[in-house]
């Protein structure tokens, strides 16, 4: 790995995909299992209990889709 290149929770950071109202979205791969993922750096909104209600419901959902047109939530975790 390039040295200069950031470091997340056990992912190297390829590239930002793109940016959003909620947060920033980066190519990462895993360090462990080599596979290419997709990161979400989310901005903390309104706060309820130590997280985001919108951040919440985001969660919820993608635990529960199962499409090809949406990438799968394999762990979340807070900095």
């Amino acid at each position: 790995m390039a040295s200069g290149r950031k470091k997340r929770r056990g992912y190297a950071i390829i590239e930002n995909v793109g940016e959003g109202t909620f947060g920033q979205v980066y190519r990462a791969r895993d360090e462990k299992t080599g596979e290419v993922v997709a990161l979400k750096r989310v901005r903390i909104g309104n706060i309820q209990n130590g997280i985001s209600l919108s951040l919440f419901r985001e969660i919820k959902a993608l635990q529960h889709i199962k499409s090809l047109h949406v990438i799968k939530l394999h762990k979340y975790f807070a900095q």
